[in-house]
C-alpha cells in the first residue's frame, strides 16, 4: 500500500539482449493515496536446436513482456479504506521458427472497502491467449502452419468478510464469496480438410463459511 511520496526505478541487463526494467511511483495527500508501476522484460533468447542440427528455418526463442498497475485509495475512520486497482500484462513469445509464437494478454481489476468489522471485494479479469503450431521438414528448411489456437477466458467475482471480537481472547468470523468463470477453446486446423472447433465451458462457485476462534 502507498505510504508516502516517492519514485523507485530498477534496471538490469544481461547476455542475449536481456532487459529487466521496472518503475514504481507512490503519492499521498491527506486521506488520499495512490501508486503506479510498470515493468518491461525482454530477451532475444537463444536457438533451441543444437548447432549441428539447425537449418535456415531456426530462429532464437525469445520473449517480450510488459506489465502495468495503477491503484488509488482513500482512508476512512477507524483504520478503514476504500480502493480501486487495475493491472495488465502483455506477453509475446517466439518459439524457434518464424511461424511459431504465442501471445498472452491479461487484465485484472478489483475494488474493495474495509470498515470496522467488514471487508468487501469485487474483482474481474480477462485473458486472451493465442498460439500457432507448425510442421518443419527434415532438413529444417521450410515450415508449414498446422493449427491456430485462441482461448479467451473471463472472470467476475465478489467476496465479503466479517469478524468481531466477543472477548479478550475470542473472535467470531464469517464470510461468503462467489465467482463466475467462462472460457472457450477455439482451434483452427490449417491442414487436411481444415475447419474450426470451439469448446466452451462455464464454472460458478459460491460458498459461505463461519468460524469461532479462541486462542488460549
Amino acid at each position: 500500500r502507498p505510504q508516502g511520496n516517492g519514485v523507485e526505478v530498477v534496471t538490469s541487463g544481461g547476455s542475449e539482449s536481456l532487459l529487466d526494467d521496472g518503475v514504481l511511483a507512490t503519492g499521498k495527500i491527506g486521506p488520499w493515496a495512490g501508486l503506479a508501476s510498470a515493468g518491461l522484460l525482454a530477451t532475444d533468447g537463444y536457438t533451441l536446436i543444437a548447432p549441428d542440427q539447425r537449418g535456415p528455418i531456426d530462429r532464437p526463442s525469445n520473449v517480450h513482456a510488459q506489465n502495468a498497475l495503477v491503484e488509488g485509495q482513500r482512508a476512512l475512520a477507524g483504520n478503514g479504506r476504500v480502493f480501486m486497482r487495475a493491472n495488465a500484462l502483455n506477453e509475446s513469445r517466439h518459439n524457434g521458427t518464424p511461424g511459431q509464437y504465442n501471445l498472452t494478454r491479461l487484465w485484472r481489476a478489483a475494488a474493495g472497502a474495509d470498515r470496522g468489522d467488514w471487508s468487501l471485494r469485487l474483482f474481474g479479469s480477462g485473458e486472451h491467449y493465442r498460439q500457432t503450431f507448425s510442421s518443419v521438414n527434415a532438413t529444417r528448411t521450410t515450415e508449414k502452419l498446422t493449427k491456430f489456437q485462441y482461448d479467451p477466458a473471463d472472470e467476475l467475482g465478489a467476496a465479503a468478510r466479517w469478524r468481531h471480537a466477543v472477548a479478550a481472547h475470542a473472535m467470531l468470523l464469517a464470510g461468503a464469496d462467489t465467482r463466475d468463470v467462462r472460457a472457450t477453446d477455439n482451434e483452427t486446423l490449417l491442414v487436411g480438410a481444415g475447419g474450426t472447433t470451439a469448446i466452451s465451458a462455464r464454472q460458478r462457485l459460491t460458498g459461505a463459511w463461519g468460524e469461532a476462534l479462541y486462542p488460549p
